[in-house]
């Protein structure tokens, strides 16, 4: 039995139940890890201690056009990132990190320079290293930049540990990059960083194999020319048009290979429609999703039904609440089907029973409140409910980030896994649809959002799935026929003879 590193009993502030972390910086003080300590501390999971080493290194200076593109990108995406900005002036303390790690009990030494030099295998304490694209933190703008606006470009982040046995990775992560804006991508992934630091103490002390440290992404940096019009682009397609998601209904397709549509179901110019679950049935089927009025920008679940000859009656809300509601996941269980919508902007998990199908449903429980879970999906496995869904911190993307819980029963109570965050990957993370059996493998359709949210689904085979482990690899990408280049999808779902999927492609704001 793996018992995590990430303990309170082991490591934990008695009086707030915080994992004690000593974090080494740079002398003189940079923003960057200013910010990255900032991060950990609004997370609430870290009492944190500081120390400074005299770090001696020297940023490319800016040219007048990159101050210009600097100035527009804060302009445009500066107040479009929550979470904590730069830390107010820290208490340095100024004392040797390893004999201030075993002074106070310190879980682990998180060195933000990566210069820490010494018998680390002598220490007690281990010590960890961030790395961007095989950047320290303090350059992690120019890492950004090596990635924004190429292809499938997410940004490479490993936590290392050194000891006797040399560098190993404790975690690797593929993160979400806004393609639009080095200054939001910069935001989303120093408030990832928290999640990174999480998922690598619960993996210490695991088996790991050696590697081989990652050597600096030397790709050539994005000039400031083609940023700017990049950030021009992006602001004067956002201000002409917008985008409008429809359902795409098929009959005897394959996961693999989707075929034209037999039907689609597309909205007016006033909303969209995403997030497709089906329900076959004698009649045909019915189709529940998210519909959104642009007017209010704030999310409800409604159904269209369906006769065996594609056609469709009239649309009905079937639940709407103050808060945004979407991702309408949908299982049996004991006679009775259920539903638990997103609710993520809420912070809770809602369960929902249906009282007289398709249009009437009950609240029945509560499962999780005050964790920002999204696209929560279960299912049954080997003798317990499993929880899969998006996670996303303060000011951090929900696009990456994968949890796992787990319980005897859907109504809980429901335990984190031991190495909650699971998977940190904008390439497959994000659940897309309810899963299913190949076999006596668990298929998890997975949202692709390495170019941006909801550009495709791919699905993943679980090859190890416990309380303490979990293992997965990707078998294929969705292949949808009938759709435009450059239109994107994000969720698949099937029952019976029918799938359905969403599509997504830009309109224009002012079409009637």
């Amino acid at each position: 039995m793996i018992t995590p590193a990430f303990s309170e009993e082991a490591h934990g502030d008695a009086s707030v139940g915080l994992m004690r972390i000593v974090i080494v910086v740079s002398e003189p003080g940079d923003e960057i890890e200013d910010r990255v300590v900032s991060a950990l501390a609004a997370s609430k999971l870290f009492s944190l201690r500081v120390t400074a080493l005299p770090v001696a290194f020297e940023m490319p200076r800016m040219s007048w056009l990159d101050r210009v593109y600097s100035r527009a990108d804060a302009v445009a995406f500066g107040g479009r990132a929550r979470g904590p900005g730069a830390l107010p002036p820290t208490a340095v303390e100024r004392a040797e990190p390893r004999t201030l790690a075993s002074a106070c009990g310190a879980a682990a030494i998180l060195d933000l320079t990566c210069g820490l030099i010494g018998p680390a295998e002598t220490s007690r304490v281990p010590v960890i290293m961030l790395r961007f694209e095989g950047r320290t933190p303090a350059a992690l703008a120019l890492a950004v930049r090596s990635r924004i606006g190429t292809a499938h470009g997410t940004l490479d982040a490993r936590v290392s540990i050194r000891d006797s046995s040399g560098p190993r990775d404790l975690y690797r992560a593929q993160c979400f990059l806004d393609h639009r804006s080095v200054l939001r991508s910069v935001d989303l992934v120093i408030n990832k960083v928290p999640m990174l630091l999480q998922g690598s103490l619960r993996r210490v002390g695991m088996p790991l194999e050696p590697v081989a440290p990652l050597a600096p992404n030397q790709e050539a940096q994005r000039s400031a020319s083609r940023l700017l019009s990049g950030l021009a682009g992006s602001i004067v397609k956002r201000l002409l048009q917008r985008e409008q998601w429809k359902i795409l209904l098929y009959r005897d397709a394959t996961p693999e290979l989707l075929a034209r549509p037999w039907v689609t179901l597309a909205p007016d110019a006033s909303a969209f429609w995403a997030d497709p679950f089906v329900v076959a049935h004698e009649r045909g089927v019915t189709v529940f999703f998210e519909e959104l009025p642009f007017s209010t920008g704030k999310g409800r679940i409604s159904a269209i039904d369906l006769d065996h000859d594609g056609r469709a009656g009239p649309m009905k809300v079937i639940l709407d609440l103050p808060w945004h509601l979407s991702y309408p996941f949908l299982f049996e269980w004991e006679g009775k089907r259920y539903m638990i919508p997103e609710s993520s902007a809420r912070e809770v998990v809602d369960l929902y029973e249906c009282v007289e199908f398709p249009h009437e449903w009950r609240h029945v429980k509560r499962l999780m409140e005050g964790v920002r879970l999204a696209d929560v999906t279960l299912i049954p496995w080997q003798g317990r409910w499993w929880m899969f869904a998006a996670h996303g911190g303060l000011g951090a993307s929900n696009y990456d980030e994968l949890h796992l819980y787990w319980a005897d029963t859907p109504m809980g109570p429901w335990s984190p896994h031991a190495l909650n965050p699971v998977r940190i990957d904008a390439g497959s993370a994000r659940p897309a649809g309810a899963m299913f059996m190949a076999g006596d493998r668990i298929v998890r359709p997975a949202q692709d959002c390495r170019e941006r949210y909801g550009d495709g689904v791919v699905f993943q085979e679980v090859l190890v799935l416990d309380e303490e482990r979990f293992e997965e690899r990707t078998l294929h990408r969705l292949e949808a026929g009938g759709l435009a280049p450059g239109v994107g999808y994000h969720t698949f779902n099937s029952a019976g003879r029918y799938a359905a999927i969403d599509a997504v492609a830009p309109v224009a704001r002012m079409r009637p």
